[in-house]
């Protein structure tokens, strides 16, 4: 069973709600025992002695007046007193004012005595014997003046509410500035310098804060000086491979031509190796989305490593619209299609493209030695290569790929292909 996992905010919304209710049920406990049934006790006390009064009255009074004293019960008092005919209507009750009411006419009257109620209209009734007759007692509900179970809901519900209301704007709080550090966090985990924290609250957040923007500054400051010096590095390395190329093309045509293309081969694989370090350490700069459809892209990015040399099956769908980084994608299949074309042992590469509503999944699957599965997570860490692979490179072909998936919101992962190889397989959800 899979154990929940709660966030700062419920944690801390628990841990005040919990005793907030604990107290509270304590204090509601104390209010029915000490106030709500002592004063359910004296209004059925009184109501039982009404009862018994006019009961112990209508013996007593002459038959002929009887009638009168009736109407006045019911006008007055609004009790209904007739001679009971038949069974007690309606079925009998055990609500907690009711079983007072109950109990104290019995303890009047000497015998015992049941409550029924009836509906349309709700009353209630109880028979009474009397040495002529049995009397039937009856009374309206509105003629009961205290509702204690009512009471004692409502009370229960507001201090619940009241409990929960007040324990989630504490634990929100409490936890907001928390939130907003997790946030800037993972804002310079992506390489970007978030606005500055408010050096506002506690002394102890306050401190916090300032230590996180002087840190984010430097984060920053130390990516810009990286991207700086790679840039002179690559701009240094560059001009004397371009004085390479200028060299190759001079010489004399005696110059054995096999090995003047493998010398032109070292060289660009030296230019692509100091591209992709540079690209690497500037990180992925946002990009503003733009509709454009997918089918065309991977066909500009499938020429392309198509005039490399790799055969690559293909077949676009008819349209695939999604509002996307343009220049992002295309570096990022780029690479993929260039890292499955290497590794793919010269097998012919299949790409496939899912456009469904909720996201669009680009499929890149290779007929190479394979990725070890404990490995398909590492290998997209900077200068890492899986074990099994033997063709050139610096290891960060899939690292470039995976920076520019976390600063777009798509997710890239690597996956087993059925009957040996890989699947590199891209997912952009439509909302990202």
């Amino acid at each position: 069973m899979k154990r929940l996992r709660l966030g700062l905010f419920w944690r801390t919304a628990l841990a005040l709600i919990v005793p907030f209710l604990l107290v509270q049920s304590a204090l509601v406990a104390v209010f029915v025992v000490q106030v709500n049934l002592p004063l359910a006790r004296s209004a059925t006390e009184d109501l039982a002695a009404l009862i018994t009064l006019a009961t112990q009255t209508w013996v007593e009074l002459p038959p002929e007046t009887r009638a009168d004293y009736q109407a006045e019960l019911r006008s007055n008092h609004h009790l209904l007193m007739q001679p009971a005919h038949g069974p007690q209507p309606g079925v009998e009750t055990h609500w907690p004012y009711l079983a007072l009411l109950q109990n104290a006419l019995t303890e009047r009257m000497g015998v015992e005595s049941h409550l029924t109620r009836s509906s349309n209209p709700e009353m209630y009734w109880v028979d009474l014997p009397t040495p002529e007759a049995v009397l039937r007692i009856g009374f309206s509900h509105d003629r009961i003046g205290a509702y204690p179970s009512r009471v004692v809901i409502a009370g229960v519900l507001a201090i619940v509410l009241a409990s929960l209301l007040t324990a989630m704007l504490l634990a929100r709080w409490l936890t907001r500035p928390l939130a907003r550090l997790a946030r800037a966090t993972d804002a310079v985990g992506q390489g970007d310098l978030p606005p500055p924290l408010p050096e506002s609250g506690p002394r102890e957040l306050q401190l916090l804060a300032r230590r996180f923007n002087h840190m984010a500054r430097d984060v920053r400051h130390l990516l810009e000086s990286r991207t700086t010096l790679l840039a002179g590095v690559s701009h240094d390395l560059r001009t004397p491979l371009a004085r390479l190329r200028l060299s190759l093309a001079m010489l004399p045509e005696s110059v054995d031509s096999v090995l003047i293309a493998d010398i032109e081969r070292d060289v660009e694989s030296m230019d692509r190796l100091i591209g992709q370090h540079l690209s690497f350490a500037r990180g992925a700069a946002r990009e503003v989305p733009q509709p454009c459809d997918l089918g065309e892209i991977l066909d500009e990015a499938i020429a392309d490593v198509r005039r490399q040399g790799a055969q690559v099956i293909w077949q676009a769908p008819d349209h695939c619209i999604r509002s996307i980084p343009v220049l992002a994608l295309r570096r990022a299949l780029a690479n993929l299609l260039d890292n499955a074309w290497r590794h793919g042992q010269g097998s012919a590469l299949e790409v496939q493209l899912d456009c469904a509503p909720a996201q669009a999944v680009v499929r890149i699957l290779d007929r190479g030695p394979g990725v070890a599965e404990d490995e398909r997570e590492s290998v997209f860490e900077p200068f890492r290569r899986a074990r099994q692979s033997r063709a050139p490179g610096s290891g960060l072909g899939l690292a470039i790929v995976r920076q520019l998936a976390q600063a777009n919101g798509w997710a890239v992962n690597l996956h087993a292909r059925d009957g040996g190889g890989t699947e590199a397989r891209v997912e952009m959800p439509t909302s990202a």
